[in-house]
């Protein structure tokens, strides 16, 4: 998957729904994640940057989300995250 995406789709934007593995690419974060929030209402979508090892990067102490929009879906979902997250790294 990662492979097909850097390909066709870099620097895009992809969310990641781990229960159906659905996935939604879009050009902007928010766009990719209100895809998945509307295919799949009331679950959490992971999403990175298609190319890159996170969603966002901040400041220079190169802090990264690697794709939770709050520290409490973190939380509700680290085993799914942390799946998700191996899966993308080794494709």
């Amino acid at each position: 998957m990662r492979a097909g995406l850097e390909r066709d789709h870099m620097d895009a934007f992809v969310a990641i729904e781990p229960e159906s593995g659905d996935y939604f690419v879009e050009p902007t974060f928010s766009q990719a994640a209100a895809k998945a929030r509307t295919a799949h209402p009331g679950r959490q979508a992971a999403v990175f940057r298609v190319g890159h090892d996170a969603g966002h990067y901040m400041g220079g102490a190169g802090i990264a989300l690697t794709g939770w929009s709050t520290i409490a879906d973190a939380r509700c979902y680290r085993s799914a995250s942390a799946i998700l997250i191996q899966q993308w790294k080794s494709s």
